[in-house]
């Protein structure tokens, strides 16, 4: 059919181009906001990761341990998770007999005399953490479980009881001026076969024994009988080899080392460790007395400070004219 349009009118038949819809602004921003959101959920995991990696650095975490070390692992956990199915775990103790948890090497210095009070602790120390205890006399302390850790070991009743005070402090001065870091390990009252249990009755006097103690740079730590306190032995000696402070010399001294080892101990702030150090990493009286300060510090393994005090000792000028003599010019 024709139009009835005027002649010459053109008529545009083409479909017009389609237009994009235009953006909405709120769905734009909405969009920005959640990638904002993501990049900074990214960046929070990122530091998150990164502060871990910088504590991990700083805190003592334990050294990956090698393959055989690992499988060893693994079956001790597989016997461990059978133990635990068959409902042969006592969940009331604080010590775990199924699992040695102390490596073999790690030893341990006990005073001989703890031997009449503390043998279950030895045994203990030995059988269930596979601990080398070497029995000495320690004078100073009653165990060194690493080159710069003494712990003493009382009861209750003695860190409450108001006639020892002064002698514990005294003695804690005197572990102090020995070792860089002291140990209290307090030990709960033991009852004998057949008497009640009695509990302890915390007084003032008590309470500001131990806060003394804390202020004077002392780490406590509380036991409830002769495992526990293996356990913290062990664990306390653990903790120092995996820094770096394990005793890595011989302990046992024969012959005329020995009287080279009372010499030693004679020396102000050298304890017994630091004169085994000294017995078998200088060898003889003389090498030691012309080593330097530096010698020192790295063979005995102090700090610098008490290299210096041992310097000191060793290289002091005496005045011969001073001493008095014992032989009179009539005998003569």
């Amino acid at each position: 059919p024709l139009s009835d349009a005027a002649p010459g009118t053109v008529f545009n038949t083409a479909r017009p181009p389609s237009r994009s819809p235009k953006s909405d602004p709120a769905r734009a921003g909405g969009e920005k906001s959640r990638k904002d959101a993501v990049l900074q959920k990214q960046e929070t995991h990122r530091q998150r990761f990164s502060n871990q990696a910088l504590l991990s650095e700083e805190l003592d975490f334990q050294e990956p341990l090698p393959t055989t070390c690992v499988k060893t692992q693994a079956a001790c956990c597989s016997t461990a998770s059978l133990t635990m199915a068959s409902g042969s775990v006592d969940y009331g103790t604080t010590t775990d007999t199924t699992i040695n948890t102390t490596p073999a090497c790690v030893c341990v210095l006990v005073d001989s005399r703890c031997i009449s009070a503390g043998a279950d602790v030895v045994s203990s120390l030995r059988l269930k953490h596979g601990a080398a205890v070497h029995i000495c006399s320690l004078v100073s302390c009653d165990f060194i479980v690493s080159k710069r850790m003494a712990v003493e070991w009382h009861s209750e009743s003695e860190l409450a009881s108001l006639q020892s005070r002064k002698r514990l402090q005294e003695r804690i001065q005197s572990v102090q001026g020995l070792f860089d870091r002291v140990c209290l390990l307090v030990e709960k009252d033991r009852t004998k076969p057949g008497e009640p249990l009695r509990p302890f009755q915390r007084s003032r006097y008590y309470d500001s024994t131990v806060a003394a103690l804390v202020r004077a740079g002392v780490r406590l730590l509380f036991s409830t009988g002769p495992d526990d306190t293996a356990m913290l032995l062990a664990q306390l000696a653990q903790v120092e080899q995996r820094k770096g402070q394990a005793i890595s010399v011989p302990v046992e001294v024969n012959g005329r080392r020995q009287q080279v080892l009372q010499f030693y101990l004679t020396l102000p702030c050298v304890s017994y460790v630091n004169a085994l150090y000294m017995c078998n990493r200088f060898y003889s009286v003389a090498h030691l007395v012309n080593s330097s300060v530096d010698t020192l510090q790295a063979g005995i393994h102090v700090s610098r400070s008490r290299a210096e005090e041992i310097y000191r000792c060793l290289r002091f000028s005496c005045d011969t004219t001073l001493m008095k003599s014992n032989t009179s010019k009539n005998s003569l």
